[in-house]
C-alpha cells in the first residue's frame, strides 16, 4: 500500500467515525420496513458518510433520525 493510500484510508476511517458518533448522538426514531413478497430482499442497507446500517425488513428498529430522513426520502419507508 502507497503512502498516499494509507493517508486516504486514515482520513476515510476518521470520516466513518466522526460519522458513527454523530449518528449515535442523534434522537432515535422507530421504523418499520415491510416485507416485499417475491423480491427476496430481506434487509435494506443504509450508507451515510461511509457508515452503513444493514437493517432487516419487517422488524421493528430504532434508528438515528438521519437515517431514518434517508431512507423515508428514497422511498424505503
Amino acid at each position: 500500500m502507497t503512502q498516499k493510500s494509507k493517508t486516504n484510508e486514515k482520513k476515510e476511517n476518521k470520516t466513518v467515525n466522526s460519522t458513527a458518533q454523530a449518528l449515535n448522538a442523534e434522537p432515535k426514531v422507530a421504523v418499520y420496513i415491510p416485507v416485499i413478497e417475491g423480491s427476496g430482499e430481506s434487509q435494506v442497507e443504509c450508507c451515510l458518510n461511509g457508515y452503513t446500517y444493514v437493517i432487516r425488513r419487517g422488524e421493528h428498529v430504532d434508528l438515528p433520525q438521519s437515517i431514518a430522513l434517508l431512507l423515508e426520502k428514497s422511498g424505503v419507508i
